[in-house]
């Protein structure tokens, strides 16, 4: 992001939210929701460009960050 403000380039984020995960925490043992936790994170990543960076922030809320990228 400072990189993006140095060369006045856009920025863009995304963020993710799943819905019903108080309902699946409590249908899945806790070793299901990490390994599910873990597939949908790759699936972000896998389908981001090199330079995007994908983060959790919080129990059920993903961002993706998109340097380089307007609101278009």
């Amino acid at each position: 992001i400072s990189r993006a403000r140095r060369i006045l380039r856009p920025v863009a984020l995304i963020q993710i939210c799943i819905d019903g995960y108080s309902d699946l925490t409590l249908s899945l043992p806790a070793q299901s929701m990490d390994l599910f936790l873990s597939a949908f994170a790759e699936v972000l990543i896998k389908n981001s460009r090199l330079n995007d960076m994908v983060a959790r922030i919080e129990r059920d809320v993903f961002v993706v960050c998109l340097p380089h990228t307007d609101k278009r």
